[in-house]
């Protein structure tokens, strides 16, 4: 297969970049991504996006992106392009060659196995090195068994005994949308999303033996569902079904959150203390399109350019998703993660 490689992340954010204010990722921050995935080709990644935590200080920001089955960039991990091998990512990333390993296989997959897989990178390791990988498959149209099956070759090994114990207590009340693994990270846990009901919530983690502060959850799912009829559980699922608990909301219902809902919700977040209002104002204005290459008229379609110039490079920027994550002995985090979709357009077509 030929592929066309495209412009760099850096090139996306650079044009991004005046989009992002300072408050929801500073500049060091946004450098520490520049360092970390920047060499990346844009021609891997389906969807993009950054995480941004809502609290008062200087947080690190993760950057994620999502890889369709049978894509470019299917074929790029699959056949460790050098692009990928000999990027910042590609060099540090703990997994990352377990993620190549199970892209092979995955391209001998029915398609609708796993129909896309989401990568995300800790861009703020102090040395460059060892940084952590998140690896998460979508699995929401796969039985339990077959999850049991995928996870070998997803992981490069035969899960614990006692972590498949669990799993399948977990697996026999709900399916996940995702099953995640963090190479890199402190906990050598799954990470299972549950895509539920806010009825169905708190009987789902007394099933599984969860083993967090459920007084907590209550408070917040009354909260919540002001906001939404579903939220996806994040479980961390090892020797034990961890305290650990982050709820998902806002992208897990049909049509996606309108901006009132957003707004009403964020509102809602700062006046508990939980988002700065700077944070607050700065992610109501997120939402836009950006445009990568000019116009045809621009002296950028010189001759001698190859490119199309009647092709119009898109960046649709969006909020994806809020996460409240629940730690025990802590208080209670809220993060929203900051999406941006590539599209490409004609300029005849808008004409």
């Amino acid at each position: 297969m030929m592929l066309a490689i495209e412009n760099s992340v850096n090139d996306c954010l650079s044009v991004l970049e005046p989009h992002i204010a300072e408050t929801l990722i500073p500049a060091k921050r946004f450098g520490d991504i520049r360092r970390c995935v920047g060499e990346l080709p844009t021609a891997l990644m389906t969807e993009f996006g950054f995480e941004c935590r809502l609290s008062p200080g200087d947080h690190p920001s993760d950057f994620q992106f999502s890889v369709s089955a049978g894509s470019d960039g299917h074929a790029m991990l699959a056949d460790g392009h050098p692009d990928i091998s000999g990027s910042e990512t590609g060099r540090c990333c703990s997994g990352w060659e377990q993620v190549r390993r199970f892209a092979s296989a995955w391209s001998h997959m029915d398609p609708e196995q796993v129909p896309c897989i989401i990568l995300g990178m800790d861009c703020d390791a102090p040395d460059g090195r060892n940084r952590g990988l998140l690896f998460h498959l979508r699995t929401e149209k796969r039985t339990a068994d077959e999850i049991q099956e995928l996870l070998p070759i997803a992981t490069g090994h035969l899960l614990p005994k006692r972590m498949r114990q669990n799993l399948q207590r977990c697996l026999s009340h709900a399916l996940p949308t995702f099953v995640g693994f963090m190479f890199g990270r402190s906990t050598d846990a799954l990470r299972l999303t549950q895509r539920l009901t806010i009825s169905e919530t708190l009987p789902y983690l007394d099933s599984i033996s969860w083993t967090g502060n459920r007084r907590q959850v209550a408070r917040l799912l009354e909260i919540i569902s002001g906001w939404t009829t579903h939220i996806a559980l994040s479980l961390n699922v090892g020797a034990v079904v961890e305290p650990y608990l982050g709820l998902e909301l806002l992208n897990w219902t049909k049509p996606a959150a309108p901006h009132s809902v957003w707004q009403n919700c964020l509102q809602t977040l700062t006046g508990r203390g939980l988002c700065t209002p700077e944070k607050h104002d700065a992610l109501l204005h997120w939402r836009g399109i950006s445009r990568l290459e000019h116009s045809p008229s621009s002296a950028a379609f010189a001759d001698g350019d190859q490119r199309d110039p009647d092709m119009l490079h898109l960046h649709v920027r969006n909020l994806s998703h809020l996460k409240l994550i629940c730690r025990p002995h802590s208080g209670l985090e809220a993060k929203v993660y900051l999406n941006v979709r590539r599209a490409v357009r004609r300029w005849s077509s808008l004409r």
